[in-house]
């Protein structure tokens, strides 16, 4: 039974395997698949794989590639028979179990990492990807031990689910904007990650993404909708978690086994819906046995009652009611500085999102047309953990150049002859604004707040 078992686990890694030798070209030290039709190649192992045992017990064996030692430097073009092919990809187990692998350095012009690409190089120590790459594959770097670092770049839309799992040295993870999902497994155990900043872009967090990670906080943003199983389950490490405004579901033991969390922030207004094991809802469990004897949930003051009536969310050691005001991000400010436009907040670390409509645009037919040019802005800030603010707007536009200006907190603009300072005190500030506004209404002047 234990034979089949572990054959069993290994069906995924072993197939397909890569292409055979005579399929690939090597060219300084790198064996490449080459496409003479588009110019393109792709990094292989350029031979056959060796099949070794993995244990004398039961026989069971893996595929093995023993081409590539040390510093790998993947160049952006090579030339084969005098006819130059841009490198535009690393392929399916291209690299794998290259176990005296330390470092790889990966060129521009590579767009995708193969399946299996990095599987088991158990010394790989550094790898950067670049800009160009759009797709890492499942199960590229998993079981990569050494693996300290690793930053994903905003040109990457789709990870494989295992693609870094079993990488237990990996502390340092830059996920950027481009991802919108983390799926199955991704980081599962990697127990040296102790923080991560999970960007407001993602939707969804898969099956077991972080299971056994070494996370000591967390903050689930607002934009994250779901949550699936067992997504940070074995997190023991964790002491506090903030569950986003726009959770809708969480499924089954999604943050079992985490004995050291005292505080659950639960953002959303109506409750999340909890998931059974097969992703129904209807679920019951989603901290597990340590859920009631550890965490203070914080819940909306307007939601206490219901959190505090319903399964799971009442097994809490306790409920405590904050109102939405209490973690709310403060209304931005809108300031005009020399033809720029200057947001900011006052919340530590939050993020001003804008909108502006300007008249004006379009097109037409005539020997004539009377230009305003008015803009209207409005800005509110975002931050993980916290709810948006309030929205703030202001209108700017131009008459007979001067300008006309409505909310902002600060102005600043350039001119030597002065032209714009109407109550002639040595500088254009908001009071200069309001007497505009004042003069081009006809009423008197107040000076904004």
């Amino acid at each position: 039974m234990r034979q089949l078992t572990t054959i069993s686990l290994f069906s995924l890694l072993l197939l397909p395997l890569a292409a055979s030798a005579e399929d690939a070209v090597k060219i300084d030290g790198i064996w490449y698949i080459l496409d003479a039709a588009t110019k393109q190649a792709e990094v292989t192992t350029g031979a056959n794989f060796d099949l070794i045992p993995l244990d004398e017990t039961d026989g069971a064996t893996a595929a093995s590639s023993t081409f590539y030692t040390g510093s790998v430097d993947i160049p952006a073009s090579v030339t084969y028979d005098g006819e130059e092919y841009c490198v535009t990809g690393i392929g399916e187990n291209a690299f794998r179990n290259c176990h005296d692998l330390t470092s790889v350095t990966i060129p521009g012009s590579v767009k995708t990492i193969g399946d299996r690409a990095f599987y088991n190089c158990y010394n790989l120590t550094s790898v950067t990807i670049p800009g160009s790459v759009t797709t890492i594959g499942k199960c590229a770097f998993m079981s990569c031990t050494k693996l300290t670092s690793i930053a994903i770049p905003s040109s990457v839309t789709s990870i494989g689910h295992s693609a870094f799992s079993l990488c237990h040295k990996l502390a340092d993870v830059s996920l950027s904007s481009g991802v919108t999902s983390i799926g199955e497994n991704i980081f599962n155990d990697c127990s040296d990650l102790a923080s991560l900043t999970i960007p407001n872009s993602v939707t969804s967090i898969g099956t077991m993404a972080f299971a056994g990670c070494g996370l000591k906080s967390l903050v689930i943003p607002n934009s994250v909708s779901d949550i699936g199983r067992s997504a940070f389950e074995g997190c023991r490490k964790m002491t506090s978690l903030t569950i986003g405004s726009g959770v809708k579901s969480i499924g089954h033991l999604a943050f079992n086994s985490t004995p050291a969390l005292d505080d659950v922030y639960c953002l959303p207004e109506e409750m999340p819906v909890i998931c059974d094991f097969e992703g129904k809802p209807g679920g019951t469990k989603i901290f597990g046995s340590s859920y009631k004897m550890y965490v203070t949930l914080h819940v909306p003051s307007s939601s206490l009652e219901a959190y505090s009536t319903t399964e799971p969310w009442n097994d809490a050691k306790s409920i405590v009611a904050f109102a939405p005001e209490e973690i709310k991000c403060a209304t931005p400010t809108i300031a005009y500085d020399r033809g720029r436009l200057v947001f900011g907040c006052e919340t530590e670390g939050a993020e001003c999102v804008y909108e502006i409509k300007c008249t004006d645009n379009g097109s037409g037919r005539g020997g004539e047309v009377s230009l305003s040019q008015t803009c209207k802005i409005r800005v509110w800030a975002t931050l993980d953990g916290h709810y948006d603010s309030d929205v703030a707007t202001a209108t700017i536009g131009w008459r007979d150049g001067q300008p006309v200006m409505e909310g902002f907190s600060s102005i600043t603009i350039d001119g030597e002859d002065g032209r714009g300072d109407v109550n002639y005190d040595g500088k254009i500030d908001v009071a200069d604004i309001a007497k505009i506004l004042s003069m081009m209404a006809g009423t008197s002047a107040k000076q904004a707040p």
